[in-house]
C-alpha cells in the first residue's frame, strides 16, 4: 500500500496537513522537480458554491498580478486535479501551490507573546504597507486585512495572504460590498455605502498596528454602538488615548500621533499611503532581515514552551492520580466492542501549534459530557454532538458578532492515556475567539484541564524540597 509520503498530486509529494477549513485543506507538500517545498491549499471542487467560486477567481487573479517579497507567492494553479486519499480513491478538487508561509501567522505570536516592541511592530507595518502600495497601484484591495491574514515566512518576514475577498479594478476605486471581519472594518465598509478600497484598507492596516503595539484591538467595531469608535468619530482622540492608556501604558506617543492620521472616521480626510511613509513615525528605527528573524524565533520558542509546560502538567497530574489508584486506568478498558469506547483519534505531534487547546487526563466521556455542559451553558446555539468521532460544533453570539466554535477531543501523541480539547474557529472574530477560549472555557474547565502554574509550583517546591540541608531533612524525619 501507498505511504502518505508517496501520495502525489500533479508533480507534488503530498505532506502533513498544515490547516483545515470548511471546504479546503492545506498540506505541505514538495515539487518533485526542484525538491522546494510549498503549502498545497486543495479546494473540494464538490463543496464550492456560487460565492465560493467567485471568491476563488478573485483570489486566484489577484495573485496572478501581484509579485511582491511581502506577499505571498501563488506559484501553480490547476483548477481540476484528483486528490488521492490514504485509503485509496480520488478527490476532485482545485489545487493552489502556495509560497510556504511555516513561520506561522503574525497573530500566532500577538496572541501567546502580546504586544510587540515600537521597532518590531514599525518593522512589520513598513512590510506591510509596501505590499498594499503594490496591491493599490494595480487596482487591487484586499478587504480582509487581520493578523491571522499575515504570515510569516522561515526568516519571520511578513507575507501578505488570503485575497479571496479581494477587489479587482473597481471603477473610480469604489466597493460596495460589506466584507472583511467587523472588528477590522472602516466605518463606510459597515455602514454599506460605497468606499473606496484603498482608504478601507489602511484602516484596517491601523487596527493591525493598534493591536502590534498593545495587544488588543482599538474598536470591538467601528459602529455608533462602541465608545471607542464613538471618541474617534467625535475627534475626542485625548479621550480615545486616555482609555486606552490604562491598559497599555507604554504604547508610544508619536505612534499615537501617527495613528490618529488612520483612525479618522470620514475617509476622505484619511491619510492616503503617501501621507503615512512621510510620518515621522515611520523614519524610526527598524530591524534588518537577521535582527527581525532573531527577535521572533525567541517568540516562537516562548509558544513552544507554553505547550510544553502544558504537557508537563498533564502527565503530572494523570501520575499523581494513578498512583493513588495503585493501577494502571484505562479508560477504555470497558468494553472492546462498543464504539464509544474507541479512544479519540491522534492529532498529529508536528500540528500542534496551529490549534488552541488544552491538556486532560480525564475520561473521555466525561470531557465530552464536560464540553456539552460549558458550551450550553455559554448560550451555544445548534449545538450538534458526534459522539463516535468525538466532536462537538455550535454557535454563541458575542459582542463583535456570531462565533461558531468547534470542539473535539483527541489522543496525546506524547502518552496515549493523555488527551488533548482542541478549539477551533469556524467563523467569527478571530482575537475575540482566543481570548473567549483562553480566559472564558478555561475558567469553565478547570476542573478537568491541567493547570501548567500549578505543576510549576510542584516542581518548583520539589527542588526546593530536593536541595534542602541535610540537617533540615533529617529533623523532619525524626519528628
Amino acid at each position: 500500500m501507498a505511504t502518505t509520503q508517496e501520495r502525489t498530486i500533479n508533480g507534488y509529494a503530498i505532506g502533513k496537513t498544515l490547516g483545515t477549513g470548511m471546504s479546503a485543506k492545506v498540506k505541505l507538500a514538495t515539487r518533485l522537480s526542484t525538491g522546494e517545498q510549498v503549502a498545497l491549499k486543495l479546494i473540494n471542487r464538490s463543496e464550492l458554491g456560487a460565492r465560493q467560486r467567485e471568491m476563488l477567481e478573485r483570489e486566484i487573479n489577484a495573485m496572478q498580478m501581484l509579485d511582491h517579497p511581502n506577499i505571498l507567492n501563488l506559484q501553480d494553479f490547476v483548477p481540476e486535479a484528483q486528490y488521492p486519499r490514504k485509503n485509496g480513491g480520488f478527490r476532485d478538487v482545485v489545487m493552489l501551490a502556495l509560497e510556504l508561509g511555516n513561520g506561522g501567522e503574525l497573530f500566532d505570536y500577538l496572541i501567546h507573546t502580546g504586544a510587540f516592541s515600537e521597532v518590531v511592530a514599525r518593522t512589520y507595518f513598513r512590510q506591510l504597507l509596501s505590499a498594499l502600495e503594490v496591491c493599490h497601484a494595480r487596482g487591487i484591495f484586499h478587504r480582509d486585512l487581520k493578523p491571522e491574514n499575515l504570515l510569516l515566512d522561515a526568516q519571520f518576514q511578513l507575507k501578505l495572504a488570503d485575497f479571496g475577498l479581494a477587489a479587482v479594478s473597481v471603477d473610480e476605486n469604489l466597493c460596495v460590498t460589506e466584507c472583511g471581519t467587523r472588528s477590522y472594518m472602516a466605518p463606510e465598509v459597515m455602514s454599506r455605502r460605497p468606499y473606496d478600497g484603498a482608504k478601507a484598507d489602511i484602516w484596517s492596516a491601523g487596527v493591525v498596528l493598534f493591536i502590534m503595539l498593545a495587544g488588543n484591538p482599538p474598536f470591538a467595531q467601528a459602529a455608533g454602538n462602541d465608545w471607542w469608535f464613538n471618541a474617534v468619530r467625535q475627534g475626542r482622540y485625548d479621550r480615545f488615548w486616555a482609555a486606552h492608556l490604562r491598559t497599555a501604558k507604554d504604547f508610544p506617543k508619536m505612534a499615537q500621533e501617527f495613528l490618529n492620521n488612520i483612525f479618522v472616521a470620514s475617509p476622505e480626510n484619511r491619510a492616503t499611503i503617501d501621507e503615512l511613509w512621510e510620518h515621522p513615525w515611520m523614519q524610526g528605527a527598524v530591524l534588518q532581515p537577521t535582527e527581525l528573524a532573531e527577535a521572533m524565533a525567541a517568540k516562537n520558542r516562548l509558544v513552544v514552551a507554553k505547550k510544553e509546560r502544558e504537557l508537563r502538567a498533564a502527565k503530572a497530574q494523570k501520575a499523581r492520580e494513578t498512583a493513588k489508584r495503585g493501577d494502571h486506568y484505562n479508560p477504555f478498558a470497558r468494553s472492546a466492542n462498543r464504539a464509544d469506547d474507541q479512544p479519540p483519534p491522534t492529532m498529529d505531534e508536528n500540528d500542534a501549534q496551529k490549534f488552541t487547546f488544552f491538556y486532560t487526563h480525564e475520561d473521555p466521556g466525561t470531557v465530552m459530557s464536560t464540553l456539552t455542559s460549558v458550551l450550553t451553558k455559554m448560550g451555544a446555539a445548534d449545538l450538534k454532538t458526534n459522539v463516535a468521532e468525538y466532536k462537538m460544533k455550535g454557535t454563541i453570539r458575542r459582542e463583535q458578532g456570531a462565533m461558531q466554535v468547534m470542539a473535539r477531543l483527541y489522543t496525546a501523541p506524547q502518552d496515549p492515556d493523555l488527551f488533548t480539547i482542541v478549539f477551533e474557529r469556524r467563523s467569527g472574530d478571530h482575537l475575540d475567539f482566543l481570548k473567549f477560549v483562553s480566559t472564558e472555557i478555561a475558567q469553565e474547565l478547570k476542573d478537568v484541564i491541567a493547570d501548567p502554574a500549578a505543576a510549576e509550583a510542584e516542581e518548583s517546591a520539589a527542588q526546593k524540597e530536593s536541595e534542602a540541608p541535610i540537617s533540615e531533612v533529617a529533623s523532619e524525619d525524626v519528628f
